[in-house]
């Protein structure tokens, strides 16, 4: 149901241009990356999805959404959510989102029974007003009940929900304000599912941490308190992404390796069999930017071009089928993408040109075409 993208897209397909930084071999992939100015007062620089919503981060520094929003309106256009014009990245997630802006700070809302929105209270905030004492922040990601951040000096910060030691800090006890995650101090690329965490470690290997379970890892025994590194370890790791069923990682060559429940295909190797070891993407290559939901994996590629596999009952394909499909899948006519970001039964895209283009399921507005039906097909988010 979680989906977490950090990067962003534009025009009417994927294509990469020089106006959309790709990260260089070995460099791992940043969302600030993505704020390239574009001359368009309504182009948007980032996208970013949950379970029956959608986020834009605009050029402007604005941030609108769509579909279910964090009050409770269905809003079947972008609405702006905040009023505030410095905001250099997003997460949203189906219980609480959280803005990072220019200055290093954040500001979160939604949901706070676990104080995930770490400004010490279990007080729910309807727009992004809670403020966790954070300075210097680089990145933020959201889970299912619990938030982390990277500050610019490395160290990682977490709050919220603890239970399965999702916060990284060697207990189980939740935290209101941000705790230390002692050992992910370094970690970059943090990608964060419904009770457990990756991210990428010094060396360019995967780091797991929190709940264990077939899901996500395929490695029970070593997931806990303490973040481990996998088992058949993948080198050269440039960008992460999980979901509650599955995680796929980006490489530094263009590859992606993906493991855990493929009961969708989602795992990209032409089967529906569950791997417990990272396994290739078949016909696969020069991805620049990926993305995964609950049963669903979607690819960009160098050439601007969009490729999806997995789960595809609410056409999040985009492929004009309701069929599963177990190996990457062109989105039909999708070309100039620049990021690409699925949840759990709908897809977008950011094209080149700033604007974005939705699929898959539409019951709350969430493709942002002023409509509630859902289409199988690509089609513009009406700003």
């Amino acid at each position: 149901m979680l989906a977490i993208a950090l990067a962003a897209t534009s025009g009417v397909g994927c294509t990469t241009n020089t106006l959309t930084p790709v990260p260089p071999p070995g460099r791992v992939f940043d969302p600030l990356d993505l704020a390239t100015p574009h001359p368009q007062s309504l182009a948007v620089a980032q996208i970013a999805l949950a379970d029956e919503r959608s986020c834009a981060r605009m050029e402007s520094g604005e941030v609108k959404c769509w579909g279910l929003l964090h009050d409770g309106r269905a809003q079947t256009t972008p609405t702006l959510v905040a009023n505030l014009d410095d905001v250099v990245d997003l997460a949203i997630g189906d219980d609480h989102s959280c803005l990072l802006r220019k200055d290093g700070t954040l500001r979160c809302w939604g949901e706070n029974e676990f104080g995930e929105l770490g400004d010490g209270t279990h007080t729910s905030a309807l727009f992004p007003t809670a403020a966790p004492p954070l300075v210097g922040v680089r990145q933020v990601a959201v889970g299912g009940h619990f938030t982390c951040a990277t500050a610019t000096n490395g160290v990682v910060s977490c709050f919220g929900h603890n239970q399965h030691g999702e916060l990284a800090d060697g207990t189980t006890v939740d935290h209101a304000t941000p705790a230390t995650a002692v050992t992910l101090v370094g970690a970059s690329s943090l990608a964060l599912s419904r009770d457990r965490g990756v991210a990428i470690d010094r060396d360019g290997g995967l780091l797991y941490w929190g709940a264990g379970g077939k899901g996500t890892v395929g490695f029970a025994a070593l997931i806990g308190l303490s973040p481990s590194t996998i088992l058949a370890p993948v080198p050269h790791v440039v960008q992460v992404a999980t979901s509650i069923t599955h995680t796929c990682a980006r490489l530094d060559d263009g590859t992606v390796r993906c493991f855990g429940s493929n009961a969708h295909g989602q795992l990209g190797d032409g089967t529906f069999d569950d791997r417990a070891i990272p396994t290739p993407v078949l016909g696969l290559d020069h991805a620049v930017q990926i993305s995964i939901g609950r049963g669903t994996s979607c690819a960009v590629r160098a050439d601007g071009s969009a490729v999806c596999w997995g789960e595809n009952g609410r056409g999040q394909i985009g492929d004009g089928t309701f069929v599963p499909r177990s190996l990457p899948t062109k989105v039909a006519g999708l070309t100039h993408c620049r990021q690409i970001a699925i949840a759990y039964s709908h897809a977008c895209a950011l094209l080149d040109d700033g604007s974005v283009q939705c699929w898959g399921s539409n019951v709350e507005g969430e493709l942002g075409d002023r409509t509630k039906m859902s289409r199988e097909v690509r089609g513009p988010v009406l700003f």
